[in-house]
């Protein structure tokens, strides 16, 4: 994933489901 564009961690959660946040913070 591009991380360009800026986002708290806790818009991310909001979005993302936990499985899905967790493969992005891996990265």
């Amino acid at each position: 994933m591009v991380s360009k564009v800026q986002k708290t961690e806790a818009q991310w959660k909001e979005q993302l489901t936990p499985e899905q946040f967790k493969v992005t913070r891996q990265k």
